[in-house]
């Protein structure tokens, strides 16, 4: 149960480890990337079904309690990110913007929401990350979009989520 973090090692299935199986879920890809991008704390998956929306809605403090730590990934890649000088300035819009992408990514996910509300939030999740991949690429030459959509193109993503990304293009 997330065992991997207490002793300040990255877990085998972690989401910034490529391969690992959180990182091949597209969207807790997506989720991760966008939470370092933040930076927003990351959550250590190991030993836990983040599948289950159950999981996500306590609060920090509630997690901490119940045994949550923060992902070690997670905070290889901010320490990364933070050498380029990425987080010293405008700190406070791309944390904005980074929580403002997964609010909108949450509203494309959910089952509770009409066509019409996916698509106004996959537009708004579009734009928002455009502002933070463009930042990214300012600071570190990468661009993750491309990077992302590579690995989508070679099949690097579960079945799973290929079958429920084109569920979810069908009906848009």
């Amino acid at each position: 149960m997330g065992g991997a973090n207490k002793q300040d090692k990255q877990c085998a299935g972690c989401a910034f480890r490529p391969g690992g199986a959180a990182n091949r879920e597209l969207y807790n890809h997506l989720r991760a990337t966008i939470c370092m991008l933040g930076p927003l704390p990351f959550l250590c998956h190991d030993g836990r079904d983040w599948a289950d929306p159950d999981n996500h809605k306590f609060t920090p403090g509630e997690m901490f309690r119940r045994g949550w730590s923060i992902c070690q990934g997670w905070r290889r890649e901010v320490a990364r990110l933070a050498a380029t000088g990425y987080y010293a300035n405008n700190t406070e819009v791309t944390r904005s913007f980074a929580k403002a992408a997964l609010q909108e990514l949450e509203i494309t996910l959910s089952e509770e929401v009409d066509e019409e509300d996916r698509a106004e939030a996959q537009e708004l999740l579009a734009k928002f990350l455009a502002n933070l991949y463009r930042k990214h690429t300012h600071f570190t030459r990468e661009d993750l979009a491309e990077k992302i959509s590579t690995l989508a193109d070679a099949g690097y993503f579960t079945q799973q989520e290929k079958e429920n990304a084109e569920t979810q293009t069908t009906t848009t």
